[in-house]
């Protein structure tokens, strides 16, 4: 087609180049369908999680409950550092 005039180079070349990048952009896709389908499948985890009901229904009035508790708390040696700030203490 060149040869004949009805193409010239520069279409040529724009037709190559737009194969070329449009092949290289299917050929990357693979990659990224594995993480949606990986994200899809967690998803379907979360949300029958979420709709699991419960063997324990914490609102029904006829349930155990524990006695009644009275009393005081300490804490005694207990300490607290940041990760970020070993050297700091604080008691």
């Amino acid at each position: 087609m060149i040869a004949s005039g009805t193409l010239n180079a520069g279409v040529f070349v724009t037709v190559l180049l737009a194969v070329i990048f449009g092949t290289f952009a299917l050929g990357s896709i693979g990659p990224r369908i594995e993480v949606f389908a990986g994200g899809l499948v967690a998803s379907h985890e979360i949300f029958e999680t979420i709709a699991r009901t419960p063997s324990i229904d914490s609102l029904d009035p006829t349930g155990n409950k524990p006695a009644n508790i009275k009393g005081n708390m300490e804490l005694k040696h207990v300490s607290f550092i940041y990760p970020t700030r070993p050297e700091g203490r604080f008691f």
